[in-house]
C-alpha cells in the first residue's frame, strides 16, 4: 500500500465516449516499446444510447476522464490541468482507468467499446522497459527505459490483471503475453531464500499486494492457457502466503506478517483461489476461496481505504460473484457503487472525493488525480459487466 509514492510524470487517458487523439500504441505484430502515432481515436456511442445504470454511469464518468487528457503529449495528465502538476500519469495512476476500459467492453461488446479496449491497451504496452535489469518489466513512465530504474512489483501485479482483462475485453492474445510479461518481472522479486515478494525492485520491504496481485495474475492466465507454469506459481504463492502471512482470523496480512490485513489483498486472493477450483477441477480451492472472501465480507464491512485500494476489491468480489453467482457478493458492490453515485461526485461531476464523500485528502490523495475518478470508474465499469454477465 502506497499513501504517499512517487514523483513521476504521466498524463491521463481520454474518455470512453471520445477516446482521445493522438493515442500511441504498438502496432499488432511489433515489440510493445515500438509505437506509432494514431491521429484518429475510436468513438463510442452516446452514453444515453445505453440503457444500463451501471453502464449508463460509467461511460458518463468514463468521458469525464478527458478533463486529464494532454493533447500535445497525447496521454493522459497524472492530475487535472491547473494544479501545478503536469506531469504523465504513472502506471500505477492509470492502471483503474485501464480497467474500466475494459470492463466496458466486456458489459457493451460494441465494436466501439472493443476498439478503446484495445487502444489503451496498446498505449499502455508504451510502459515496457525491455532495457530494465535483471528482468525486463513495466516501469512507471512510458518510454523509460534506464537500465536501473526504479520500478514497482505491485504495480506490474494489477497490471498483469488488467491486461488479462483486456485480452477477456478484446480476446487478442496479444495481451496474454502482456500479463505474462508482468507476472515475469514480478516474479523476479520473489525471495529465493525466504519467499515472498519484495515491493520494488529495490528490495525495500515484501509486500502482501505484489504478492496478492501475482496469484491473481498466475491463477487467470492458467485458467485460459493451462500452463503448468501459472498453476506451479500460483501455488507457491498461496502456500507461502497460508504459511507466512495468514492470520488466525484467516486473512492475509500486509508485507511478510499476519498483521494489518487489507481489503484488496483479500479480495484477489480468493478470487485466485476461486478460478482455480474452476481450472483445476479441486474443489479445495472453490472452499478456501469461499471461507476467505466470507472473512473479509465480514471484516471490512465498511471500504475505507480510499477508491484507489478498494476498488481492487470490488473489481474481485463481483468476478467471484461471475463465478459462484452468490448475490451477497454482488448486494456489496452494489453498495460500493451506490456509494459513488452518491457521495463521489464533486460539482463538475469529477468523481474526486471518497466513496463517503470525504475530500482525496482522507483517502491519503492530493486533489485532482486521475486515479480517484479512474478508480471509482472501474467500479461503475465492473457492476456494468458482472449486470450483463
Amino acid at each position: 500500500m502506497r499513501l504517499r509514492r512517487r514523483l513521476y510524470p504521466l498524463a491521463a487517458v481520454a474518455p470512453l465516449a471520445l477516446v482521445a487523439a493522438a493515442f500511441l500504441f504498438a502496432r499488432p505484430h511489433s515489440s510493445p516499446h515500438r509505437v506509432e502515432a494514431v491521429r484518429t481515436p475510436p468513438r463510442l456511442v452516446d452514453a444515453a444510447a445505453t440503457q444500463s445504470k451501471w453502464l449508463r454511469a460509467a461511460e458518463t464518468a468514463y468521458d469525464r476522464s478527458r478533463a486529464w487528457w494532454d493533447p500535445q503529449r497525447g496521454w493522459y495528465l497524472k492530475f487535472l490541468p491547473g494544479h501545478g502538476d503536469h506531469r504523465l500519469v504513472t502506471l500505477w495512476n492509470v492502471v483503474h482507468l485501464f480497467s474500466a476500459t475494459s470492463a466496458i467492453a466486456i458489459a457493451d461488446r460494441t465494436p466501439a467499446h472493443v476498439a478503446a479496449a484495445r487502444s489503451f491497451a496498446n498505449a499502455v504496452e508504451r510502459y515496457w522497459n525491455p532495457k530494465l535489469r535483471p528482468v525486463p518489466g513495466y516501469g512507471p513512465l512510458p518510454g523509460d527505459l534506464r537500465p536501473r530504474a526504479r520500478t514497482w512489483y505491485d504495480d506490474d501485479a494489477w497490471l498483469g490483471v488488467a491486461f488479462f482483462d483486456a485480452f477477456r475485453a478484446t480476446g487478442d492474445h496479444r495481451y496474454l503475453r502482456d500479463a505474462d510479461r508482468a507476472l515475469t518481472f514480478v516474479n523476479s522479486g520473489w525471495d529465493p531464500r525466504r519467499g515472498g515478494i519484495y515491493w520494488d525492485n529495490r528490495r525495500t520491504f515484501k509486500s502482501s499486494e505484489s504478492l496478492a496481485g501475482a496469484t491473481l495474475t498466475a491463477a487467470s492466465l492458467y485458467g485460459q492457457t493451462h500452463s503448468a507454469r501459472y498453476l506451479a506459481l500460483a501455488q507457491r504463492y498461496i502456500g507461502w502466503a497460508n504459511r507466512n502471512i495468514r492470520g488466525s482470523n484467516g486473512l492475509y496480512g500486509a508485507r511478510s506478517t499476519p498483521a494489518r490485513p487489507m481489503p484488496y489483498v483479500e479480495g484477489p486472493m480468493a478470487e485466485a483461489m476461486i478460478r482455480l477450483c474452476h481450472s483445476t477441477g479441486r474443489k479445495s480451492y472453490c472452499g478456501a476461496g469461499e471461507q476467505l472472501m466470507q472473512r473479509a465480507a465480514t471484516a471490512f464491512p465498511t471500504l475505507t481505504m480510499g477508491p484507489q485500494f478498494d476498488s481492487i476489491y470490488i473489481r474481485s468480489v463481483l468476478e467471484i460473484y461471475r463465478l459462484d453467482q452468490n448475490a451477497h457478493w454482488y448486494a456489496i458492490a452494489q453498495r460500493a457503487g451506490n456509494d459513488v453515485l452518491a457521495n463521489a461526485a464533486a460539482p463538475d461531476g469529477l468523481l474526486l472525493r471518497t466513496w463517503q464523500g470525504g475530500s482525496a485528502n482522507t483517502a491519503g490523495q492530493p486533489p485532482g488525480r486521475l486515479q480517484i475518478h479512474g478508480a471509482s470508474t472501474s467500479v461503475l465499469a465492473w457492476l456494468a459487466a458482472a449486470s450483463h454477465a
